[in-house]
């Protein structure tokens, strides 16, 4: 038993000089120990970039817009911030300037521009910064005030509707002049003449003195005819217009004309003068002495016209039918009007005669020379120089605002002369239309009305128009235009 013992003694002794002999060794680990330093954990400081300078405090009313711009930052990274946030948007900028913000509420913002350099010199720490702020005091906006509209200038796009019930979108820029850059509510109108449109506009805030406002068009209708909105902002009126036909008559001045001759069939396509279309000759029309009024049994002659006789005392000469191209002959007589306000007023409003249907007249010889001037000229039909046809009715020449799109359309009726033997003259190679405007001849005896005539030029493919003052007793087409 006392040897057992022993041997567990000396194993539990062997143990304990083993564990005492481990401390000892962990004891005598050497641990290196950083030496002393300043400015610990940081590199070299970053330079600051030199001042910025804001622009001076600014007052706008809301609505309006406002771009600013930072100097100075030389050396940083410049950005900007605005507060608060809210009623404001902005369309781009970046760096020292902020772009358009604009302002929806009133109050008072401020922008903050802030110039930081974090890279100069190398690897340097902490970032350097500089700031400056602009205040904004933002206003509620003024009652909107223009001085006028520019009506002419101000017309639809697209440019016509078609009278199928085909849906129409489209938008009208209503430029204007002189606002006091104020606030105009939002509003619609529904069109009058031809109806089944809507023009409309959001509020908003007018520029400080030129600018234009969006119209918006939308509708459709399966009449043709012109779609008239009466439109009234900021005090001011404008009439905007759309038809199924019209032209430009000088740059960004946009007519409405009427898509078919005084007297021609109003249902069919003004358009459709293909050579294998044989219903053309309803698109000839009828033709009339300069300051004639012509036959007004309804007060339209584009019904009226249609269906009346040849009248010497009217001045009139009908259309042609399916069977019988009416040639003539005239029975001659002596118009020689002494009046040159027949068809134009001297206010320059619609002459007493004038034929054309309400809110129609016949179109001044500058209006003519626009058309010919400011629109894309093709030609429908196969042109002859010589001989004239009088059954031939597919010839037509197109304007438009380009070559594949045909607004306006008209085609070559000819001439009828004052005279009792074979009148009609050049049908299918000259066409002559009347203008509404009147000189007197040297001797002031002889009344002459202005007209424009053009046809092929002979062996070419070009165009001879010519705007002429002639004698008021010939017979000559009508095309109205727009009042």
């Amino acid at each position: 038993m006392k040897k057992i013992n022993y041997q567990i003694e000396n194993k539990l002794l062997m143990g304990l000089l083993l564990v005492l002999m481990s401390f000892g060794s962990y004891a005598q680990t050497t641990v290196p120990v950083p030496a002393a330093c300043n400015n610990c954990g940081t590199g070299t400081p970053c330079t600051a970039p030199t001042a910025l300078v804001c622009e001076a405090a600014a007052t706008i009313s809301a609505g309006g817009s406002l771009t600013s711009t930072v100097t100075g930052g030389t050396g940083g990274s410049i950005t900007w911030a605005i507060s608060p946030t809210t009623g404001i948007s902005t369309t781009s900028g970046s760096g020292a300037t902020t772009g358009a913000i604009k302002f929806a509420t009133i109050g008072t913002y401020t922008l903050t521009f802030t110039s930081t350099n974090n890279s100069t010199p190398a690897a340097c720490s902490p970032a350097a910064s500089v700031t400056c702020t602009r205040s904004i005091t933002v206003n509620a906006a003024p009652i909107g005030s223009l001085t006028s509209f520019i009506c002419e200038k101000s017309y639809p796009f697209p440019l016509t509707y078609k009278p199928d019930g085909t849906a129409y979108s489209g938008k009208a820029a209503l430029s204007y002049t002189g606002a006091n850059g104020g606030a105009y509510s939002a509003g619609s109108v529904s069109s009058t003449g031809v109806t089944g449109f809507t023009a409309s506009w959001a509020a908003g805030t007018l520029a400080t003195g030129a600018g234009s406002i969006d119209i918006t068009i939308t509708g459709s209708s399966t009449t043709r005819g012109t779609v008239v909105f009466p439109i009234t902002i900021a005090g001011q009126s404008c009439t905007i217009k759309l038809g199924t036909c019209g032209a430009y008559i000088a740059p960004d001045v946009w007519k409405v004309f009427l898509c078919h001759n005084l007297g021609a069939d109003i249902t069919a396509d003004p358009h459709n003068t293909s050579g294998s279309n044989t219903d053309a000759w309803k698109l000839n029309g009828a033709y009339i002495q300069w300051g004639r009024r012509g036959p007004n049994t309804t007060g339209d002659s584009q019904i009226d016209w249609q269906t009346a006789a040849n009248s010497s005392t009217l001045g009139f000469f009908a259309p042609p039918t399916a069977t019988d191209p009416n040639t003539g002959p005239v029975v001659v007589n002596t118009w020689n009007p002494k009046d040159s306000t027949l068809w134009k007023a001297l206010d320059g409003s619609k002459g007493i005669n004038d034929p054309c249907p309400a809110g129609y007249r016949i179109p001044d010889i500058q209006e003519w020379f626009g058309v010919f001037k400011h629109n894309v000229i093709t030609r429908t039909g196969n042109y002859i120089w010589y001989p004239a046809s009088a059954t031939k009715y597919n010839n037509m020449i197109n304007f438009g605002p380009s070559t594949s799109e045909k607004t306006l359309t008209l085609p070559i009726p000819g001439i009828l002369g004052n005279t009792a033997t074979s009148p009609l003259n050049a049908r299918s190679m000259r066409a002559y239309y009347h203008a509404r405007n009147f000189v007197w001849n040297g001797a002031s005896t002889q009344a002459n009305g202005y007209h424009v005539e053009f046809h092929k030029s002979g062996g070419f493919t070009g165009y001879n128009i010519y705007l002429i003052a002639s004698t008021t007793d010939d017979y000559l087409s009508v095309r109205c235009i727009v009042e």
